[in-house]
This record gives structure tokens, sequence and C-alpha cells, in this order.
């Protein structure tokens, strides 16, 4: 399994985060980031010092009193994600969509956690 490892795969990571919790706080992206990272906790927190930073500038995200969420030029950069390099692998935007009415459904109505389709 691949881990994020720099600060631009910490940004790409962080934004579909963003998406499926929004609104999220700084210390879920964190553990987000350090589960999928395997970095000490020095390393993580400059990874996602850099990435907030990133996005922050990008003016992609928007920090509001319940956590981060999406700009409108984060959520057209999310649209557009994984559709550059060589692989020419995309995200399944339908899947995230379910994967974030899940986590919605888990958030606010207790509901069990299922997903149907591989994102």
């Amino acid at each position: 399994m691949a881990t994020v490892a720099n600060i631009v795969q910490v940004h790409h990571f962080v934004l579909p985060c963003i998406y499926l919790f929004e609104p999220v706080n700084r210390g879920t992206l964190t553990q987000l980031v350090r589960n999928a990272s395997n970095a000490d906790e020095y390393r993580v927190h400059a990874l996602m010092a850099g990435a907030l930073a990133m996005l922050n500038k990008n003016r992609e995200i928007e920090l509001t009193t319940d956590g981060y969420k999406l700009s409108s030029l984060g959520l057209k950069h999310f649209a557009t994600l994984g559709k550059r390099g060589n692989t020419g692998r995309t995200i399944n935007l339908k899947a995230m969509d379910d994967l974030r009415v899940a986590i919605l459904n888990w958030q606010n109505r207790g509901k069990c956690l299922k997903i149907h389709e591989a994102v």
C-alpha cells in the first residue's frame, strides 16, 4: 500500500478527506494523515502545515467555526483530482458521493456505515 510522503501527496489526500468529512477539524485531518503516512508526529505536523498552507493559498479551503470546508475552487479541484499524470486514473465521483452520504448518515443519524462500492 502506498503512503503519502510529501506535501503535494498530502495536499491531494487532504482535499478528498475534507470533501468526505466536512466540516472537519485539524485534529481529525492530522489523524488521517498520520495513518496514511506512517510518519512520526513531527513529520505529520509538518506535512499537515504545508498541505493546509497550500490549500489555503490556492483558496481551496475555508476555515469555519465548525472546521475546514472546501471552497468552490476546492470543489472544482477535487472534481478534477486524479485526471492528471501518467496513470490516467480518475476518482469515481459517484462512489465518493455515496461514501459522503453514508458518512453523513453515520455522523448525523447514527446509522451504520455501509459501503457498497470501492472508491
